[in-house]
């Protein structure tokens, strides 16, 4: 601070530290009498804080892959005193799924395959908490790499007999072949092969690797690729007799595949199929996307009742719906009420639990069972809905059974199911 010895003017420019606050200054003037008099005054000096914009460090461009986290960290400064917080954003525009840590302003972004050959651009911006607050805000863009998907798709596929599911193959980039695993659980489906090739494809072939896992590899004739998204296969498959129904994942991995240059294709992965595996058992599906929701059934008979109960205990089953199959399977609209519920699909006509007598002295179990005359039930009973274990074979005569368990040592839960035959 200074002052103009002739004039008296004041002069101060204040630093960032200097504010906001308030200065008392003293301005003393004197004459050139004799004796020389002099008269002084105090002047208050306020400092008012102004918010300084914070200063976001440009950010480069970035190159992503499909279903790769990419991750990018950003830098803020600002001047202004005491320290001020931040609060970091996405402006509009960014591209869907992307995310970014409104403290820290770390941003992440994991690409899904509509993203593959895309160019994004990104504006992060960050806001202060001064008053009137101010922000700042970098653009950047994000180039995601072509990409390349096996996809296998879905069948129902009846105890027995023999199914098949489509191949298909996803790619942003033309590819002259593909290789990859399928990985299938034991128990359900065997002798597994693929069609015979037909354009695009030259050669389909599939080689077993041991523990149900098996390699195909698929080429193109000379002058064909892979383009867009296209069915180029069918895997078969022969369902096994007597199983318990099931649903039965197809799961790929090894995924490569070559470009027509010959260079890899920079990301390729693979989407797994399902085989639903009807046995003598309905399936129940929930089955939900954005603007429904609904309950599946699948069967191996025409006919089924859908019962549902609020709570497991006590137990209180009443019919929520009856109807046809069609291709062994329907789908039923439910409407969201925000209660639990559990439902069960008896076959029509068929058989169903009325009565279930707790564990006495002896710890024995009596289960009560409506059924169908002259129709032979095997019954089953598990720990963990997962393994059952045959227990029991009746063919009853009448439209009731009886049938007795006693619980094992130590076990705290059983399931029991009746398996029509």
């Amino acid at each position: 601070m200074s002052i103009n010895a002739a004039n008296g003017a004041l002069s101060w420019t204040p630093g960032e530290a200097d504010g906001p606050g308030e200065f008392p200054v003293t301005v003393t003037v004197r004459d050139n009498g004799s004796p020389v008099q002099s008269a002084s005054r105090v002047v208050r000096v306020i400092v008012r804080e102004v918010n300084q914009a914070p200063v976001l460090a440009p950010i480069s461009s970035k190159t992503a892959v499909v279903a790769t986290t990419l991750v990018v960290s950003n830098s803020v400064t600002d001047a202004d005193l005491p320290a001020q917080q931040f609060t970091f954003s996405l402006a509009p525009g960014a591209p869907r799924g992307a995310r970014i840590d409104r403290t820290n302003g770390v941003f992440t972004w994991t690409p899904t395959a509509q993203f593959a050959r895309t160019t994004n651009s990104v504006t992060v911006r960050v806001t202060d908490n001064g008053v009137p607050s101010s922000s700042a805000s970098q653009t950047f863009a994000i180039v995601v790499g072509d990409y390349l998907e096996v996809r296998l798709g879905s069948s129902i596929v009846l105890a027995g007999q023999t199914g098949s599911v489509p191949v298909k193959v996803f790619t942003t980039v033309p590819a002259t072949n593909a290789s990859f695993v399928v990985e299938v659980p034991f128990g359900r489906l065997t002798n597994f092969s693929l069609v015979p090739p037909v354009l695009p494809l030259a050669s389909a072939s599939i080689q077993p690797l041991g523990g149900n896992r098996f390699q195909i590899r698929l080429g193109t004739q000379a002058g064909q690729n892979f383009a867009g998204e296209q069915v180029v296969s069918h895997l078969r498959f022969l369902a096994l007799s007597n199983q318990p129904s099931a649903f039965v994942p197809l799961v790929v991995t090894n995924v490569s595949a070559s470009q027509v240059n010959g260079q890899a294709v920079p990301r390729a992965s693979g989407a797994q199929g399902r085989v639903v595996y009807l046995g003598a058992e309905p399936l129940l599906e929930l089955v939900r996307d954005t603007n429904r929701t609904d309950l599946v059934i699948y069967g191996p008979k025409p006919d089924y009742t859908v019962e549902r109960t609020p709570r497991l205990s006590p137990v209180a089953w009443t019919p929520f719906w009856s109807g046809l199959l069609a291709n062994l399977h329907v789908m039923i609209p439910l409407t969201t009420t925000n209660q639990s519920g559990f439902f069960r699909a008896v076959e029509g006509g068929g058989l169903r639990f009325t009565a279930v007598g707790a564990p006495g002295a002896n710890q024995e179990v009596s289960l009560t069972i409506a059924v169908t005359p002259g129709r032979t039930y095997e019954m089953q009973r598990s720990v963990n809905l997962v393994d059952w274990t045959s227990f029991a074979t009746n063919t009853p005569s009448s439209n009731s059974m009886i049938l007795r368990d006693v619980a094992a040592p130590g076990v705290k839960q059983r399931f029991y199911r009746a398996v029509g035959r």
